[in-house]
């Protein structure tokens, strides 16, 4: 054995830690719900909940395209042609 060398240590076969397998009795962990999972388990409370929600979102998104255009419009991205 070469005193220099690194050493690693390798656990002996008793002290390995062995993984569980899934069995009929543990299945294996469902994936994480989707947003059409949530969606459907928990609908909203109201029709005016829903609407505030889809209206907070519509209004965010069209900001963000406000501030994309403009950004277009104001640099030199675009050709007067284009504009």
């Amino acid at each position: 054995m070469n005193p220099g060398a690194a050493t690693v240590a390798v656990p002996k076969p008793s002290e390995a830690k062995a993984k569980r397998l899934a069995t009929p009795t543990t299945p294996p962990r469902p994936p994480p719900p989707t947003h059409t999972d949530l969606f459907a388990l928990f609908p909203p409370l109201s029709i005016n909940e829903y609407s505030k929600g889809v209206m907070d979102v519509v209004k965010c998104e069209s900001q963000v395209q406000d501030l994309l255009l403009n950004k277009l419009l104001g640099e030199d991205f675009l050709t007067q042609e284009e504009r």
